[in-house]
C-alpha cells in the first residue's frame, strides 16, 4: 500500500472512531435523561418553585437542557416523556415543512416537529440519528427534534430586561456548572402545544 493510501485509511478510520465515539455520548446522556424522566414520573415531580434565602436564588425544578439554533433552551422535565434518536421517519403528503413527518416511539405513532424551522430559525431537515425530545400536554403527544441536548439541570429564575426572543419564551433562567452561570431561555410548552399553528396541521 502506497504511503498516500495508508494515510487516507488512517484518515477514514479516525473519522469513524470519532463518529461512533459521539454516537455513544449522545445515547449515554439519553439514557440518563430517560432515568431522571422516570425518576421525576415515579416522585410526581413537577414544577417545584424554591427559594434559597442565602442567595435569594428562585429555584424552578428540574428542566431537559437542549440546544437549537445556537441557542440553549430548556423544557421543564415534567413536560418530557422521552429523548432519543429519530430513526425513520415516514413523510406524508399536504403537511407544512416544518413536520417532516411521522415516526414510530415504543410501538405509539408520533408527529415529528422541526422546531428550529417552526420557529423559522433553519432550513435544514433533520435525519436518521438526529436527536428529540417526546413532549406532550394532555391531549397532545409530539416529537421535536433538537440540534444537541445538553442533559438534566436544576434551574433558578435569572432576572432579565432583555427583550422577549418569541411567543414562545416564558422567561431568563440559569444553573451553575463548576465555576460559572450558564444561561439559558425558557421555552414554553403550554403555549407552543396549544398553538393553533401547531394543532391544525400536527393534528390533522
Amino acid at each position: 500500500m502506497s504511503e498516500p493510501d495508508r494515510e487516507k485509511l488512517e484518515d477514514e478510520l479516525v473519522s469513524e472512531s470519532t463518529r461512533k465515539s459521539g454516537e455513544l455520548e449522545l445515547q449515554q446522556l439519553i439514557q440518563s435523561i430517560d432515568g431522571d424522566i422516570l425518576s421525576a414520573l415515579q416522585a410526581g415531580a413537577g414544577r417545584e418553585v424554591v427559594v434559597e434565602e442565602e442567595e435569594q436564588r428562585e429555584y424552578l425544578g428540574y428542566f431537559i437542557c437542549f440546544t437549537l439554533a445556537g441557542e440553549s433552551m430548556a423544557i421543564p422535565l415534567a413536560s418530557v416523556q422521552e429523548a432519543g434518536q429519530l430513526q425513520v421517519v415516514q413523510k406524508l403528503p399536504l403537511l407544512p415543512d416544518w413536520i417532516p413527518g411521522i415516526t414510530i416511539i415504543r410501538g405509539e405513532i408520533v408527529s415529528v416537529v422541526h422546531l428550529e424551522r417552526f420557529l423559522g430559525k433553519a432550513q435544514k431537515v433533520p435525519t436518521a440519528g438526529h436527536p428529540y425530545l417526546v413532549i406532550h400536554g394532555r391531549d397532545i403527544k409530539i416529537a421535536v427534534t433538537v440540534d444537541g441536548i445538553i442533559g438534566t439541570r436544576s434551574l433558578y429564575r435569572l432576572d432579565n430586561k432583555e427583550s422577549r426572543p418569541s411567543r414562545f419564551f416564558a422567561g431568563w433562567a440559569a444553573y451553575q456548572e463548576r465555576d460559572s452561570e450558564k444561561k439559558i431561555s425558557l421555552f414554553d410548552v403550554e403555549t407552543f402545544l396549544s398553538s393553533r399553528k401547531l394543532r391544525n396541521a400536527a393534528t390533522a
